[in-house]
């Protein structure tokens, strides 16, 4: 049977029932709905097997959208705007995945039907939820199930799909009603506090029916604080209990719901005591931790979900005439005119003689970039001097803004080992707290049974464990934001840890301590009837399609059209192929033509075994590696090189930078190798790299760290991604890992210390319940305020300044391993 309110509202969502409503037996029992989708939406749960939904919710079902279409949403365009291979190096894959991100999620129990939902669908492969932030990656079979099936079926139960970067919406949403809440609890607790002040300091001249009064007008001003603006601790501490791991919320509920409930009770029947006061500045302080917390936590994200706001529309170059489409209509190869003022839409190459865009929000680099005719430009640029005209490369899921996004997505949703361990801890101390408050309050009330409530609230509020559970999150987040700021992407939990325990680096050589852009400095020749042209020729031949560094330099010559065939590359050796029924090779001397002769570092040309030439390659260092190397140096590292270029050419580099070790003509097992003996002899490792031969060094070293043009797999086994191809961004980022440490330390001991300082005074009766929420409050704040010291610009010193292209050095910071 059904209680006569309960059939006032619909079973499913909650809303009050119209005209329209309707009746069926689900689960057993007659329910009614508000319509037909609601209807649906709990008929297929229990058909599905997942009526435990109802019982698991700590809050009312959004509504269904039964006639949601999301037809749309399976169009080539949509497809090629935000959905991707699920594994990228197939050419043809079956399985490919997007961003979503869902509206209605509301407690634990949305988090558990999501899931089960995506695993009922045949087709559906897998969803990543993030249930804090809405946000998942949908993976699945499109010859099995189509897209608008899937999101259909979820806009059913009422979790309305949304392409991810519209979740920022939401999060807007969120921070206003943080602030709503706020605002409700500080005008009620400044107007309690006074009513209070006057109970204490005028109760023994004030008359009973003058004090009853004031109760009254307290208890209406506390109300709303603890039932509206109180209300995500309870939701909290309802959602802990029912997966029985207890946390802050459930000593937040506790104290508020008995300080509040206590004082309740006491002004009905006239008692002597209330503490109105306790309650509403508990709520007040810690909603404004929370929020400053909070605060912090999406200053990391908010570039990156501002450069994914890409306009609806665009200006398409037809012809002459300048046409406004959606940008769905957009292919690859459109030319398209970008006002100055607003973003690039797309990844493109420079149609017009030049452009000046700003890229700050991408690469954290501050000066304005020119770009040359023919040059790329990244999607989420702004155009800044005059408008420019683009050619699309990428668009959607493919843009590089895209795929940065998603490595901070995937970041994001990992949780440090140091965090899982203080929540552990966290978890432990409540209960603790819980049966100290209970002995406490038991032992007062032999005592004087008049303090057992103040001081079972007392030493509730001052047991709170805010302060600890808040040290580790907000100073990760905080280096994380600054560490964005200047354009270090971390893109696993561990990363920061692992940077302050590295004690060598080691480098690459080509495309790392070089520019990466080697050129042709001379040829010499070895058979009459070749010239140098068609050297040349044959060896851009070779060379096209391949990523390699070296390849760059026969990238500018003309190979003449000649058909390539059989093309092959060998890894630190060089590459293959066949032109006109003659095998080619270019790279080493003794993979081209001499196995027994030494590697002289030039790059050699042979056909059928024959050597045709011999190409001298120039590539100079970057600009700031000698600085950089200097400061790493400074500040206590020790540097290598690992290189699978000639020992001579290796050597020379090495001796320019005082570089003591250095190896070159090395394979990448060979690299691998010696990076393990280093580990095995206690040195924690961090390895700098950018190509395809670095993978496996980069994913055994202690820090793998990949510049932004690093080839796709190097980025893929990386730590730690450069944004800008800047070696002067390595200082920063050790310079922020150990400043981190220390803050990480300073916030765990002042959480202990307050907690060991706090609980005496409360437990003696002599803190009351509202002083012991300011202090915890206060505790909380000034853990966030001293993580976010990591957001501060450091004044630069007089070096600093004399290299203002070197961002942050640690040998002028003072720090010494």
């Amino acid at each position: 049977a059904v209680n006569s309110e309960a059939t006032r509202r619909c079973f499913h969502c909650g809303e009050a029932l119209d005209g329209g409503a309707c009746t069926a037996l689900v689960g057993g029992q007659q329910q009614t709905f508000c319509c037909a989708g609601c209807l649906a939406a709990a008929e297929w749960l229990h058909t599905g097997g997942l009526g435990d939904f109802y019982r698991l919710r700590s809050r009312l079902s959004p509504k269904s959208e039964h006639e949601a279409d999301y037809s749309a949403w399976d169009s080539a365009a949509f497809q090629r705007l935000y959905v991707r291979p699920s594994d990228p190096q197939q050419s043809a894959p079956t399985a490919v995945e997007m961003d979503l991100s869902f509206d209605g999620i509301r407690c634990a129990a949305c988090a558990w039907l999501i899931p089960k939902v995506a695993a009922s669908l045949p087709g559906v492969i897998g969803i990543d939820l993030n249930p804090a932030t809405g946000r998942a990656r949908l993976c699945w079979n499109p010859q099995q199930i189509p897209l608008s099936a899937i999101v259909e079926r979820f806009a059913l139960l009422g979790y309305r799909a949304r392409v991810a970067a519209a979740g920022v919406d939401a999060q807007r949403a969120a921070r206003r009603s943080s602030l709503k809440r706020i605002a409700v609890a500080g005008l009620a607790a400044m107007q309690a506090m006074m009513m209070s002040e006057a109970l204490y300091f005028g109760g023994t001249e004030m008359g009973l029916p003058t004090r009853d009064f004031f109760r009254v007008i307290t208890l209406l001003l506390a109300t709303p604080v603890v039932l509206w603006a109180g209300a995500p601790f309870f939701r909290g501490a309802l959602i802990e209990w029912r997966f029985r791991r207890l946390g802050m919320d459930t000593l937040v509920a506790l104290s508020v719901g008995l300080a509040y409930a206590t004082s309740v009770v006491e002004t009905l029947r006239g008692g002597p005591q209330v503490y109105f006061d306790a309650a509403v500045m508990f709520v007040f302080f810690l909603l404004v931790a929370r929020h400053v917390e909070a605060m912090a936590r999406d200053h990391a994200r908010a570039g990156i979900d501002r450069l994914q706001t890409l306009p609806d529309t665009v200006v398409r170059v037809a012809g002459e005439q300048l046409v406004t489409v959606g940008l769905l209509e957009v292919a690859i190869g459109d030319v398209l005119q970008v006002a100055v003022g607003e973003n690039i839409p797309a990844d493109g190459s420079v149609e017009s003689a030049s452009a000046e865009v700003d890229e700050s929000l991408l690469t954290g680099e501050v000066e304005s970039q020119r770009r040359q005719h023919g040059e790329r430009v990244l999607a989420g640029s702004v155009v800044l001097t005059a408008p420019v005209r683009i050619r699309v490369t990428a668009l959607g899921a493919e843009t590089w803004i895209a795929q940065l996004s998603r490595l901070v997505s995937h970041s994001a949703a990992q949780r440090p080992v140091v965090v899982q361990r203080a929540e552990r801890w966290a978890a432990r101390f409540v209960a603790v707290m819980i049966a100290l408050a209970a002995a406490a309050g038991a032992t007062w009330f032999f005592i004087d049974a008049t303090k057992v409530l103040p001081v079972i609230l007392a030493v509730l509020a001052a047991a709170c464990p805010c302060a600890f559970a808040l040290a580790v999150p907000a100073t990760l987040t905080a280096a994380q934001a600054r560490l964005a700021r200047h354009g270090i992407l971390l893109l696993h939990a561990q990363a920061l840890e692992r940077a302050a325990a590295i004690d060598r680096v080691a480098f690459d050589k080509t495309g790392t301590l070089t520019s990466g852009q080697p050129q042709v400095a001379s040829i010499e020749i070895f058979d009459a009837a070749t010239t140098p042209a068609q050297a040349l020729a044959l060896a851009a031949a070779l060379e096209r399609g391949h990523r390699h560094p070296l390849a760059r330099a026969f990238g500018a010559a003309a190979d003449a059209g000649l058909a390539l065939t059989e093309s092959s590359a060998v890894v630190g050796a060089g590459v293959a192929g066949v032109v006109a029924g003659h095998a080619l090779r270019l790279g080493r001397r003794q993979f081209a033509d001499r196995p027994e002769v030494e590697d002289d570092g030039r790059v050699w040309l042979s056909r059928d075994r024959q050597t045709l030439a011999a190409f001298t390659l120039t590539d100079h260092l970057r600009d700031e590696a000698a600085a950089t190397i200097s400061a790493l140096h400074a500040a206590g590292f020790s540097t290598l090189i690992y290189s699978g270029d000639a020992n001579a050419k290796v050597r020379s580099i090495a001796a320019s930078l005082r570089i003591a070790r250095a190896y070159g003509e090395l394979r990448p097992e060979q690299k691998l190798s010696l990076l393990k003996a280093e580990q095995h002899s206690g040195h924690r490792i961090a390895m700098v790299g950018d190509g395809i031969n670095d993978a496996p060094v980069l994913a055994a070293a202690d820090l793998a760290i990949a510049i932004g043009e690093a080839a796709p797999m190097a980025q893929k086994t990386a730590d730690v991604v450069l944004l800008r191809p800047l070696l002067s961004l390595l200082p920063e980022l050790f310079a922020t890992a150990h400043q981190a440490q220390r803050v990480l330390k300073q916030n765990l001991a002042w959480a202990v210390a307050y907690n060991t300082l706090m609980l005496p005074m409360a437990v003696l009766g002599v803190m009351p319940p509202w002083l012991a929420a300011l202090g915890m409050s206060l505790s909380s704040l000034l853990v966030v305020l001293n993580a976010a010291r990591l957001l501060r610009q450091p004044k630069p010193s007089r070096r600093q300044r004399a290299l203002r292209w070197l961002p942050v050095t640690l040998s002028n910071a003072g720090w010494r391993r």
